[in-house]
């Protein structure tokens, strides 16, 4: 990489030659892993809840379209 900053560097060059296509770059990052951590937690036991029929049971039509929507959206 030289003395180019690591940025300027990822940018300019693609591993040790020159990047051929200087116009087409993309860039991802991830969310920190906690984040995921959580959401997979709680995608998990939204469906734990909604595979419990005894559960299921004891709750009344709003609480079932809360789950239902909650399932959806984790």
């Amino acid at each position: 990489m030289g003395d180019n900053p690591p940025m300027e560097s990822i940018v300019r060059d693609c591993g040790s030659s020159g990047r051929t296509f200087k116009s087409s770059l993309i860039f991802a990052a991830s969310v920190p892993s906690q984040n995921i951590r959580d959401k997979a937690r709680e995608v998990l036991a939204w469906e734990d809840i909604e595979d419990d029929e005894e559960t299921k049971k004891r709750v009344d039509k709003g609480q079932l379209n809360l789950l239902k929507r909650n399932v959806k959206n984790s």
